[in-house]
């Protein structure tokens, strides 16, 4: 895991959309939805599942999100600000 996949996880689970963590991040759907991939894989659990057209993130995926946000905030990488998301 690195910094970024950090970065685009948390973003993911703050829109709830891989197009607008894309949008927010400057990167690519497929860029996100590859670092998803990456994390799941490394950590052997799904971190999301499909709500129609948008992404909700699993109970696996939740208690990650907690300790990615800790993480991100101890190690001082930049995350969204709530402002980001209103378009």
């Amino acid at each position: 895991m690195n910094t970024e996949h950090l970065r685009y996880f948390i973003t993911t689970v703050e829109t709830g959309s891989y197009a607008e963590a894309a949008r927010i991040l400057f990167i690519t759907p497929e860029g996100v939805s590859k670092a998803i991939k990456t994390l799941e894989k490394d950590y052997g659990v799904p971190l999301f599942e499909k709500d129609g057209r948008n992404i909700r993130p699993t109970q696996n995926g939740l208690c990650f999100y907690r300790k990615a946000k800790q993480l991100a905030d101890g190690l001082g990488v930049r995350t969204i600000p709530w402002t980001s998301l209103s378009g």
